[in-house]
């Protein structure tokens, strides 16, 4: 293949570039589906991957004195040429790393909610059988058997309350759902004064 044929390579390559890169910035700008600007971003991988090899084909032709007048075309470098198709794609890039963000974490506050909500509903009725509880241990015929059923179902809602907890932090870290997490202790807590 001779220079000048690697050289309309080359820049096909970069056209190729140019427009996956226009292509995913206008999906990510008009806010498409996560699906559509990953294949997206998969097309701009390959075609930035296609560009970079044919670069380096011209580099290597290029870099004999025979063919020297051709290291500078349209006025740049093989460099700056190389540079300029790098920024077109990592402007692309990072804005679907942003969008990627953005809808892992828009996912993650969905999956967490109701959990959250469910949290609060387990806890407020873990609560409530405390309190039932709490009232039979103050009468003066205690029914074991009865007693013994509550506090059966108690250790049975702190288990469904563990392991919302454990949903929970598989979605978001530690740290951030502290107030939970206090409430969540403070259920324990009496769950165990409560049976022992």
């Amino acid at each position: 293949m001779s220079v000048e044929d690697k050289k309309i390579e080359r820049s096909k390559a970069k056209m190729a570039v140019t427009v996956a890169s226009r292509r995913l910035i206008g999906a990510v700008n008009r806010e498409n589906e996560y699906e559509i600007l990953k294949n997206l971003m998969l097309d701009l991988e390959k075609v930035y991957d296609d560009f970079c090899r044919v670069s380096e084909e011209f580099e290597i032709m290029v870099c004999e004195d025979k063919y020297a007048e051709h290291r500078v075309v349209n006025g740049e470098d093989i460099k700056t040429y190389k540079d300029g198709v790098y920024n077109c794609y990592q402007d692309a890039r990072k804005l679907y790393v942003y969008a990627k963000r953005e809808t892992e974490e828009s996912y993650r506050k969905r999956t967490a909610d109701p959990i959250k909500v469910a949290l609060k509903n387990d806890i407020r009725r873990t609560h409530e059988l405390i309190t039932v509880i709490d009232n039979n241990l103050e009468l003066v015929n205690i029914n074991a058997d009865v007693l013994q059923l509550d506090k059966v179902e108690l250790q049975s809602m702190l288990n469904v309350v563990c392991e919302n907890v454990n949903k929970l932090y598989s979605f978001e870290s530690h740290d951030q759902d502290l107030p939970i997490q206090n409430d969540v202790d403070e259920i324990v807590s009496e769950v165990y004064n409560c049976t022992r």
